[in-house]
């Protein structure tokens, strides 16, 4: 294993420090053991690498693309957690494209619906789907149906 010795690399090193004190208590980390990781745990301890990852670069803004798909509610909502604290610990914003409207009022101030590639209604999750537009309205008991 090398040792870093240049700044970035430093400061590389006080980012992961920072990220597993501000995260390593979660209980999804405690006492990190590969060999016991499965299913749902091995998925949001993969996400959390990527996080921490990212955040060596001290970015300003964090991409996520559907960070719920496919994960049950529980650990759907230990996702969302994990971004509003990265959002809040670092000062980052957030741009999260998805189709799980939990995640979207959990984790958005502002929210953009896009119907055939254009902004159909952009504001908070309330004034989006209290929307009359019967196409906004459709999306929005199909997933609640689903």
């Amino acid at each position: 294993m090398s040792v870093a010795t240049n700044d970035k690399g430093r400061e590389a090193v006080v980012v992961i420090r920072d990220l597993y004190k501000a995260f390593g208590d979660n209980e999804v980390l405690r006492g990190v053991d590969l060999n016991l990781y499965h299913g749902e745990n091995l998925v949001v301890l993969g996400k959390w690498i990527g996080v921490a990852r990212t955040l060596i670069l001290q970015p300003e803004i964090m991409l996520y693309d559907e960070p719920t798909a496919g994960l049950d509610p529980i650990t759907s909502s230990d996702i969302n957690d994990l971004i509003n604290e990265v959002n809040e610990k670092y000062h980052t914003s957030s741009i999260i494209i998805t189709h799980d409207l939990t995640c979207a009022k959990a984790t958005g101030d502002r929210i953009a619906m896009l119907l055939d590639g254009n902004f159909a209604k952009k504001g908070t999750f309330d004034e989006v789907f209290s929307s009359q537009d019967e196409r906004i309205k459709s999306f929005y008991d199909y997933n609640f149906i689903q």
